[in-house]
């Protein structure tokens, strides 16, 4: 078996390497950290000053010029400096806020005059480095500075958002140039900051006060960056300094508001109660009560009267009631509007009546009384609270996350350094997939809601669905997650320095019905003959359904459990030697391990035909090892590399020879995994070899051409590899994992140009990423269908193609900001079958729809901000406050075009032919900002949504035919035909006295689907669920900054 192979090549390549490292005199640097260099002359004549010094002020970073004037400087963390330059005879020069960022080379030359006097220092700011000569790839790298001044941004991800290259796929997933978020890794300080079970990055434990600098790389990785196709983010964290003390306060508050369109739940007159309350149809139904169009906008209903009628005349005294009753039973039981006047106990379902709150806050300096004696010690702590409402009723009013970083560095020598970091998050949810705004990716354990918004998209809340009024269907889910790192950097020489990497990432997920509030059963109220205790509020224990058909109220408790665990442990070398000015080799090595828990089921008292129990321990390893090259030129800034992988699922597994075994039977479902041992057989490890290229050309000044290539494989999630879930009801085996599968490869190439026009940049990128051996699931189905389950093969492809254009404004006085746009198009497909047979008849007849290509059409999406500020001294002076000066308002805007669907109704095999509105919307940030000696205070507030801008969403549509009339109503070109006409369409408003015929010669045909009904346009039939059909209402938030 392969694996047997693999596992001793784990051992070799370690120790070959690792003596490598240890023992070779010319080791080298860290990820994080970036370099200085340029060339020192003489003003007047242009010469070069041989043995100019050149120090980092504050630091021990220090360089000497060589024989032709050049020097550089390696190993200095990211931030802003000020740099000297002394040479005798000469005057000194200071140059101030040089910015120096991770795996760049920053551009620093000095011309020094013999005019003054000597010793005379003569103080310069930095020019702004608007084009990055020495990368090769498209890189966005960014200060925390960047990330706070957009509207709205509270995290990480809502920054990622609007960049370019990001988008929102069907699935509500993060997408980064078409692939997904288990394609992206993400590391703080050069450690692994990603979820490996799931390989997630782990965005929201990085609070925004703690980032130094942010660089989000989405192609052309150099060889260093291993498990990852799609993007690296990469934060370094600030670090505290030995002499002052520094801090930082970041409050917000939003009042409580709506967080979806139309009325809210708990409104009469919204699509799920009106026909109960609407005094036209209440009493008598909607038959009798409405017109034909009104009631083709809701479910059928009888009225309270027939309802009591019913109730009276059957044989059950016990549920006699007249029809006042029944309808105030009713509204008790939806805690609906009125709920509190007749004695609810809980009062209206106010859901939204919640103050959203933010905290983020920081300290930073030498540790006091020990500090100087541990290597001049100090700290840097941060802080992080939040807590905002759900936008529909769950069974926890809030989503609360708590975060906390703290970062000791000790100065052991000025060679050495010690850093010791950890990061610790909390996050109170509740349970659901990435279409609620979850996390989790594949599989069932592990995800959780990270977006209260998120819950508007969830399947428990569908078109048809009353769930949505018994909060605790949803499963109260605790998420804790704990990084500990320690980086040890040594400095060897001004030419070679190595870093030492440990960490360890420990994730425990707790999601039980235990954590749900019990109902007090207590009989509270009759109505009529029934009595009603707190209901809906607490959890019912075993369930109950209030009504029946299409009234149903579901309240079933949350039966899903959820108590898996994660623990990583990774081991990094990185190092560098700048052999000279021209030529820079890295190496590194990393060697992981992951000890993965998953205790997972369904447990549901009242129904138990779905139930099951998953429960499987696993501890797979990888190694890798990579080597690169970066070589300056004037003319060219290559990087080359090599890297090595090696992933070894570290498992017995069941043998794949055995697809129809009698073992994935129902009569084997509860225990599969002690009866199935003589399936288990060696799993297959993977090796994988990845050539990487990237180079730059600086065509002048003030442009560069760019280009890259490489080869790039990443982990599958642990669901796909390890998972055994039984199926509901009688079913055997559901799903199988497979831990042989390969890692998916992508093959990337991307080719950009960048052009600066006095301080505006322009960039254009064109990208192709093909995608091979993905993942996908394969279903095998025995003889007499008794054995019937999914598992994962290689068996899917995809390729994605775009052209990125960026235009930015970064620096000046009164205006900032950026456009960007991304066009891309993705094809996906597999190979090979989707399903297995045993019948060989049955195969031969499933062979005949294989294979399957999808082609989507393109959504274009754009993002843009401008940002007008005042000068901090411009203005009337009151006092020592200039009261216009430090004012702004920023814009922000993004956009994404419509989606594209199938609209058929003369059924002539159409297929996505209609494309909707694309989606834009504006937020809007209004600030001031206040300088108070050397601290600065901003007071703001944003405004998403600013413009209230309304899109109808594909949520809105109800059951039935509810899609169909909408658009039917439309006035669409499609519908200018002779045919068209003939079948009724466009359709005719009621209110219309003319013939159709008429009224078709009449209008204009030039609607597009997602217009809204208007003045304009009254003949619309807009969606029936009015709280789903507009999703992102305005909403206004209010801040304070503090820093010193």
């Amino acid at each position: 078996m392969i694996i047997k192979k693999l596992t001793p090549a784990f051992s070799t390549l370690s120790c070959v390497l690792l003596a490598f490292f240890l023992l070779s005199p010319n080791v080298l640097l860290s990820a994080t950290v970036g370099k200085l260099a340029g060339k020192v002359t003489d003003q007047s004549t242009g010469e070069p000053l041989p043995g100019a010094n050149i120090i980092v002020e504050g630091t021990s970073f220090g360089a000497a010029a060589d024989e032709e004037g050049d020097y550089y400087i390696i190993n200095i963390p990211p931030g802003r400096y000020s740099v000297q330059v002394t040479v005798i005879g000469y005057q000194t020069v200071v140059t101030t806020d040089v910015l120096i960022s991770t795996d760049h080379t920053t551009p620093l030359d000095f011309s020094l005059s013999t005019e003054a006097l000597e010793g005379e220092s003569v103080t310069v700011t930095a020019e702004r480095e608007t084009i990055t000569m020495d990368r090769s790839a498209s890189i966005i790298s960014v200060e925390s500075s960047d990330i706070l001044e957009l509207p709205s941004v509270t995290d990480v991800g809502a920054f990622l958002s609007n960049q370019v290259g990001f988008d929102i796929g069907e699935n509500r997933e993060m997408l980064l140039r078409g692939g997904g978020v288990d394609q992206i890794e993400m590391q703080v300080d050069g450690m692994l900051l990603t979820n490996t079970a799931q390989n997630r990055p782990m965005v929201g434990m990085i609070n925004l006060s703690s980032i130094q600098e942010l660089n989000i790389i989405k192609g052309g990785f150099n060889a260093e960056y291993g498990n990852v196709r799609s993007g690296v983010f990469s934060v370094v964290t600030k670090t505290g300094g030995i002499s002052e003390y520094h801090g930082s306060a970041d409050i917000r508050v939003a009042p409580p508001q709506l967080k979806h369109g139309g009325p809210s739940l708990v409104d009469t007159t919204n699509y799920f109660l009106r026909p109960y309350f609407d005094k036209d149809v209440a009493f008598v139904g909607t038959a009798e009560g409405w017109d034909q169009d009104t009631q083709g906008q809701y479910p059928e209903w009888e009225g309270w009267n027939s309802w009591s009628q019913r109730l009276l005349e059957d044989d059950d005294p016990s549920n006699d009631q007249t029809p006042n009753q029944a309808q105030e039973m009713f509204r008790w039981h939806h805690m609906a509007e009125g709920a509190d006047k007749i004695g609810h106990p809980r009062g209206v379902n106010r859901y939204w009546d919640v103050l959203d709150q933010y905290a983020d806050l920081s300290l930073s300096g030498p540790v006091p009384v020990i500090g100087k004696l541990l290597g001049n010690l100090s700290f840097f702590l941060s802080l992080k609270n939040t807590s905002d409402a759900f936008a529909l009723p769950v069974s926890r009013p809030t989503l609360d996350q708590r975060n906390a970083h703290l970062k000791l560095t000790s100065r052991i020598s000025s060679a050495m350094k010690l850093h010791v970091e950890y990061l610790y998050g909390e996050v109170f949810t509740i349970r659901g997939g990435v279409e609620g705004g979850g996390s989790g990716g594949t599989g069932s354990a592990g995800q959780f809601v990270e977006d209260p918004r998120g819950v508007l998209y969830s399947g428990k809340f569908g078109a048809q669905s009353r769930n949505i009024f018994y909060p605790y269907n949803t499963t109260p889910m605790d998420v804790y997650r704990t990084m500990r790192g320690v980086t040890f950097d040594h400095v060897l020489s001004p030419q070679s320095h190595y870093s030492i990497r440990v960490s360890n990432i420990n994730i425990h997920y707790w999601g039980h019905g235990d954590l749900l509030p019990v109902r007090d059963f207590t009989i509270l109220k009759f109505f009529g003959s029934q009595g009603v205790d707190e209901t809906p509020y607490g959890s019912s224990q075993e369930g109950y359904v209030y009504m029946n058909g299409d009234n149903q109220l579901r309240a079933l408790g949350a039966g899903a459990r959820d108590q898996s665990k994660s623990n990583t442990y990774q081991l990094k070398f990185d190092f560098t030697n700048q052999i000279n000015k021209y030529n820079q080799i890295k190496a590194g090595f990393l060697y992981n391990t992951d000890d993965l828990s998953t205790n997972f089921g369904l447990f549901d008292a009242f129904d138990v035909t779905g139930n099951y129990h998953m429960v499987w321990e696993q501890n797979p390893n990888r190694l890798g090892a990579y080597l690169q090259n970066k070589l300056e030129f004037e003319g060219m800034i290559a990087n080359f590399g090599l890297r090595v992988d090696l992933n070894n699922p570290n498992s017995m597994w069941y043998n794949a020879d055995e697809r129809y075994s009698k073992f994935y039977r129902s009569k084997y479902r509860e225990t599969f995994q002690d009866s199935a041992t003589t399936l288990l057989a060696d799993t297959e490890g993977d090796l994988n070899i990845s050539p990487r290229l990237g180079v730059s050309h600086p065509i002048s000044a003030t442009s560069k051409l760019f280009f890259n290539y490489g080869h790039f494989y990443s982990m599958p999630p642990s669901f796909d590899m390890y998972s055994i879930q039984p199926g509901g009801g009688a079913q055997g085996l559901s799903f199988i994992g497979n831990p042989s599968v390969k890692m998916p490869r992508t093959i990337a190439y991307e080719l950009g140009f960048e052009k600066e026009f006095s301080d505006i940049l322009v960039r254009a990128t064109g990208y192709y990423k093909n995608v091979s051996s993905q993942t996908g699931q394969v279903s095998y189905i025995s003889y007499d269908q008794s054995v019937d389950y999914n598992t994962v093969e290689n068996n899917n492809y995809a390729d994605n193609r775009g052209v990125e254009l960026t235009v930015e404004k970064n620096f000046g006085s009164w205006v900032t900001g950026f456009f960007n746009y991304d066009y891309r198009v993705d094809t996906e497909g597999f190979v090979g079958r989707e399903v297995y047979y045993e019948d060989p008849r049955m195969q031969l007849l499933y062979g005949l729809q294989n294979p399957y290509q999808e082609r989507p059409l393109a959504r274009p999406v754009a993002h843009g901000n401008i940002r007008v500020m005042s000068p901090s001294n411009w203005g009337p002076t009151v006092g020592n406050i200039n009261p216009l000066g430090g004012v702004s308002v920023s814009l922000l805007m993004r956009y994404k075009a419509g989606r594209w669907d199938t609209w058929d109704p003369l059924d002539e095999k159409l297929q996505d032919n209609i494309q909707w509105k694309g989606e834009t919307y504006f937020d809007m940030r209004l600030e001031k900002r206040t300088q108070i000696g050397g601290s600065s205070l901003i007071t703001f507030v944003d405004i998403d949504n600013v413009f209230n801008l309304q899109h109808v969403s594909s949520q809105g549509f109800g059951p039935g035919n509810d899609t169909r009339y909408y658009l039917s109503s439309l006035h669409l070109p499609m519908y200018d035909d002779e045919d068209m006409h003939n079948s009724g369409l466009p359709s005719v408003p009621e209110s219309y006295s003319g013939t159709p015929q008429q009224y078709w010669g009449e209008i204009e045909y030039n609607d597009k689907p997602g217009d809204i009904k208007s003045d304009d346009k009254p003949y619309i039939d807009m969606p029936n669920r009015d709280l789903f059909t507009y999703l992102y209402p305005r909403y206004v938030r209010f801040g304070l900054s503090f820093y010193f």
